[in-house]
């Protein structure tokens, strides 16, 4: 079955799309965006696409991606094509590792925080002429920004409640130490100390 998943889907892709979604919390899943160039390798790929109702809702998304019945706003995207490829034990290591270095690098508190600055600096200037046009402040936007850097740092601890409590996904303390112990360190907890959400 894998092999014939390997054959049809571009595997890496699809592991990193589902972690976007998954760490961002996005609810808001039924906008998917699928390719394939039969010219190459012929495989489905997925586009990161709209993620406006992300990193804004303290979701459960491990919990309601495994969940069987759909997934997002009304349970209206299809989540069968995950939950099966999460009985896989190959596809479920290559996963959870990806996903445990992202959040030990790229989706970690710090990294999004530099993120945040470097953006706003970069488009400040053109700030003012959209604060005008769209009739909102400038306290308004730093504002949100505080938001977004909140959900930040307050999502790598959520997250590793989301996992260690989930009930599609029985993991021991030495493997959920495996792939997120870099995690863990990083928000000073140890295993014990993740408490159920």
């Amino acid at each position: 079955a894998y092999e014939v998943l390997d054959n049809a889907i571009d595997i890496q892709n699809y592991i990193e799309y589902m972690a976007v979604e998954m760490y961002t919390g996005n609810t808001d899943t039924l906008n998917v965006k699928r390719y394939r160039n039969p010219k190459r390798d012929g495989k489905w790929k997925w586009v990161l696409f709209d993620l406006d109702w992300s990193f804004s809702v303290d979701t459960n998304s491990p919990q309601r991606w495994l969940t069987p019945g759909g997934m997002g706003n009304n349970l209206r995207t299809d989540n069968k094509l995950f939950i099966a490829c999460m009985k896989n034990e190959t596809f479920v290591d290559r996963f959870l590792t990806y996903l445990g270095e992202k959040m030990a690098t790229t989706y970690s508190a710090d990294s999004i925080k530099a993120m945040v600055d470097e953006f706003y600096n970069a488009i400040a200037p053109l700030m003012p002429d959209h604060y005008a046009r769209w009739e909102f402040s400038e306290s308004e936007h730093k504002s949100a920004i505080r938001e977004f850097v909140r959900y930040a740092e307050k999502r790598p601890y959520r997250m590793l409640q989301f996992i260690k409590y989930n009930k599609y996904l029985p993991l021991t303390q030495s493997q959920f130490e495996h792939y997120f112990g870099d995690v863990m360190a990083q928000v000073g907890v140890s295993f014990d100390e993740i408490k159920k959400p």
